[in-house]
């Protein structure tokens, strides 16, 4: 989102995307993947892994 709103700015000039619109829209993308990835690994139990030795 900010790559888009520096491109976008350059070739439209000026404030073609203010940054406080990007920064909010890169929060909630983060914020909604992390979301998303504790929702679908709710209930999951961690197995213990072994090592390999030698």
């Amino acid at each position: 989102m900010i790559g888009f709103k520096m491109i976008a700015n350059y070739f439209y000039g000026g404030k073609f995307v203010l940054t406080e619109l990007a920064l909010v829209i890169t929060v909630v993308l983060i914020e909604s993947s992390i979301l998303l990835s504790l929702w679908r690994t709710r209930g999951m139990t961690l197995e213990p892994q072994t090592l390999p030795t030698g």
